[in-house]
């Protein structure tokens, strides 16, 4: 994954979900990891972005028609959930 190409997700993730800052350099490098097929461990606290991390993949032409499924154990963290289409 080139750096060209975590630039354009990182514009995707902005222009598609109306995010006014940038993503943060964790989230970005665990999207990079995911695409690449890496084993990684995220560690953050509630609300950093971590979600972020399991949609920021399919903002890559790599992962047109493939899902993510998400398991979460708070109901409040589900009613957070975005459906990205």
């Amino acid at each position: 994954l080139t750096d060209e190409d975590v630039a354009s997700i990182a514009q995707s993730m902005k222009t598609t979900c109306g995010w006014g800052g940038e993503p943060r350099p964790f989230q970005l490098a665990g999207i990079k990891a995911q695409l690449e097929g890496i084993d990684t461990i995220i560690q953050a606290s509630t609300g950093a972005g971590k979600t972020a991390i399991a949609a920021g993949p399919h903002f890559h032409r790599s992962s047109a028609g493939k899902c993510t499924i998400m398991v979460e154990p708070l109901i409040q963290l589900q009613d957070e959930m975005v459906c990205i289409q």
